[in-house]
């Protein structure tokens, strides 16, 4: 049996040496932590470093070949505006991708390895106060170390970013799930006047529309969605191994993202992948191996999941969501992925690339059915609440543009954005307020015998949300400070 997975307590709790972890000293909502993510890597490099990047099928991922430096640049802006995890410019790296883009599979292996290094070379210097504070964050350099400044503990984790089957498709997909056979029922065409669905399920007779609605879904699965399952295993599967299979490479992720889902059944097809991952990687090594801890985020388009119930039916609701990743009630496609489902459940869950507007529901829906169902992690603490939307704005697959709906400066979108979890997490409750002590411990088994359902709130930005934004984030949460980077420069520089 594979060893369990470490929860993000672990990753993010005080360390048993003279550093601390990313939880002691951070702000708090009701006593759960809340740690800083980055934002949205293609837009910004974009935005804020003059790049094109939307005409290759890599996006950010083709600048671990091009530009390795500006990738660096790009992980530092987001640490020194207060970032405490760091994501790999791996969202679009896949086999797939890289074939596109004109590379070969051991190019292709070579290089998604590599942006795992990029951003952990980065870290790694910034943690032993390697920065050269006299530069800016987009033109900054790395002086040569001294032997006193070596920290034993980096402070500041890398995430391995993986996006959804969709985000592969020249016509991103992440928003629509629209995914080509034997992924999905049929591919996307701009031009084709055709109903474009991504259910397999046919509609049930009119009579009995109102009862498929409010029941569990059916247990009868289509061949097709069997076939779908199986190959969205596949891929995730095949793409885990790039990272797992080199020991290096493994060592420097500290936890995994499935972000940008789309769809039930690729939620479900993730687990079976990482259980399967699990159990290849004990064969393989002969000795203990532990899959990273992860989790998984999904997309709300105006605040609704893009996965029909059937054709031109209703949208999946977030219970049913909440249900598949952590309950395992909602149907399976195979005996081997019910058996993922009943023993694999990631660390947390969580919303991305959706308008901040939408949180404050989906975070209630989410949290009211935790507490409803009293939902842990077998032999863990409850699961952690991922939270990063994008800066208020629709992506046009078409024309591969982002166009503005409700975006706000940086300051507005933090606020909203802290709002939310906060109402989200204490909606029909007397409320709270963060902390950076903690002191809200107990308010909401104390006063209204419910309790948080979250181990602790991963919260940062998605597309559109720059360095700036997760500036504003942390400026909201530290109030009386600058970013924690800044903070330790000047302490430095005082000790000198």
């Amino acid at each position: 049996m594979a060893p369990p997975i470490p929860d993000f307590s672990e990753v993010f709790g005080p360390s048993q040496d003279e550093f601390p972890g990313l939880v002691e000293g951070s702000p708090a909502l009701f006593g759960i932590p809340l740690v800083l993510l980055d934002g949205g890597m293609g837009t910004t490099l974009e935005d804020d470093f003059s790049q094109t990047i939307t005409d290759s099928p890599l996006w950010s991922a083709s600048l671990i070949q091009n530009n390795p430096a500006l990738l660096g640049r790009l992980h530092e802006a987001f640490l020194r505006a207060g970032s405490r995890v760091i994501s790999t410019s791996t969202y679009q790296a896949s086999f797939e991708t890289y074939e596109r883009a004109g590379y070969s599979e051991a190019d292709a292996v070579a290089l998604m390895r590599e942006s795992v290094k990029i951003a952990d070379d980065v870290r790694q210097r910034l943690d032993r106060g390697h920065v050269n504070s006299t530069t800016s964050a987009t033109t900054a350099t790395f002086d040569t170390p001294s032997t006193s400044s070596v920290r034993q503990r980096p402070d500041h984790k890398v995430c391995l970013s993986l996006g959804p089957y969709g985000a592969m498709l020249p016509y991103a997909q992440e928003f629509d799930a629209i995914y080509p056979p034997p992924f999905g029922p049929c591919s996307f065409d701009p031009d084709t006047e055709t109903v474009q669905t991504n259910s397999f399920v046919l509609p049930p007779p009119p009579s009995s529309e109102k009862a498929a609605i409010s029941t569990a879904p059916s247990f009868s699965i289509p061949s097709e969605e069997l076939a779908s399952h199986s190959a969205l295993t596949d891929f995730h599967l095949r793409r885990l191994r790039v990272f797992a299979q080199d020991e290096r490479t493994w060592s420097r992720i500290d936890l995994v993202a499935f972000e940008t889902t789309p769809l039930l059944r690729e939620a479900k097809a993730i687990r079976e992948a990482v259980a399967r991952l699990q159990s290849e990687m004990h064969d393989r090594s002969g000795v203990s191996w532990a899959m990273k801890p992860w989790y998984i985020s999904f997309v709300f388009p105006g605040g609704r999941f893009p996965e029909e119930r059937w054709v031109g039916g209703p949208k999946y609701d977030v219970r049913t969501i909440v249900e598949t990743v952590f309950l395992g009630e909602a149907e399976t496609s195979s005996a081997s992925s019910a058996w993922a489902i009943a023993t694999n459940m990631p660390s947390g869950i969580g919303i991305n690339c959706t308008e901040p507007k939408y949180l404050p529901q989906l975070i209630k829906e989410m949290s009211e059915t935790l507490r409803s169902r009293e939902v842990k992690r077998p032999a863990a603490p409850f699961p952690w609440l991922v939270v990063y939307p994008n800066g208020g704005t629709h992506y046009d697959i078409i024309h591969r543009t982002w166009v503005e709906q409700s975006s706000s400066p940086a300051d507005k979108w933090a606020e909203e954005v802290l709002e939310a979890v906060e109402t989200g997490i204490t909606a029909g409750t007397s409320g709270g307020t963060f902390s950076t002590k903690g002191e809200e411990n107990e308010v909401l088994s104390e006063e209204t015998g419910l309790f948080t359902p979250w181990g602790g709130v991963l919260i940062g930005g998605c597309c559109k949300a720059s360095p700036a934004h997760i500036a504003a984030l942390e400026r909201r949460l530290h109030p009386a400070k600058g970013t924690p980077l800044r903070d330790r420069e000047e302490e430095g520089t005082a000790q000198r």
